[in-house]
Parts: structure tokens; sequence; C-alpha cells
């Protein structure tokens, strides 16, 4: 859940870094802003934070925490970085329903927000594992 992905990204585009097989890493996709039906990130917030999560190390710098793993991705986040609760909400419960184990929100504004409280609730009750990075001055 962010500002969509970029699947041409060396670190993003398929699972084994090799362009002779056809292994995509990003499964499946939504777009809440604009409809869209190809990934893409306007953005790149999104994209970053694949890497750190999924990232293959294709590119000989940086490599992610799980970097075997397939990718959903939900784009609840405009061009500016800015998006609505009810976009989020609905990303969960779209993420829940197609497979998704984890699912990574890390973008701020929610906590304290009462529907946005219940849908995690609803995942973790579903089974499905809620992280999200907060980040505050000091």
């Amino acid at each position: 859940m962010d500002s969509g992905i970029d699947v041409q990204h060396p670190d993003l585009d398929d699972l084994d870094d090799n362009p002779g097989t056809n292994d995509p890493k990003v499964v499946d996709w939504i777009d809440y802003i604009n409809g869209n039906n190809s990934p893409y990130d306007d953005y790149g917030h999104g994209t970053h934070v694949a890497g750190t999560i999924s990232g293959t190390g294709a590119n000989g710098l940086h490599i992610g925490v799980a970097p075997g793993t397939n990718l959903i991705a939900a784009k609840v986040l405009d061009e500016s970085g800015s998006g609505r609760a009810s976009n989020v909400i609905l990303a969960f419960e779209w993420a829940a329903n197609n497979g998704a184990r984890v699912i990574n929100y890390s973008c701020g504004g929610l906590r304290h927000y009462s529907p946005f409280t219940v849908a995690v609730d609803n995942l973790v009750a579903a089974g499905v594992i809620p992280l999200w990075l907060l980040a505050t001055p000091g």
C-alpha cells in the first residue's frame, strides 16, 4: 500500500534477476487513484519501500529483507504522496482477499482513525500480518 511500484526497476522486475526467465515479482496490482491496469509509481516512495522489502539486489548495491518474495501492490497515494483513508481500507481488504500474508503500509496519519483500527483488527483476525513504519520527529 503506497504510491505504486515501478516494475521496470531492476531490483523489482523479476524474482531471479535473469532476463531469460518469466517470473515476475509483482503478481497483482490495483490502482485506487487513477484506475490504471498496469503498475507504475509517480511519486517513488512505493518503489523505494518495495525494494527495501523485496529487492533482489540486481543493481549490485542493496538487497531487500525478503528478496525471494512476490508482491501484490496497491496504489493508494497520488503523485504528491497524498491519499484517502477509505482507499487504504479498501486496499487492505483487497490484499487480504487476494492472498496477502503480510501487508506493509508505510505512511502516516491514520493511527487514531477508528475505521483504520477496525480494518487492521480485521486483517489480524484473518491471519494477515500488518506492518507499517511511522516516522516521528526527534
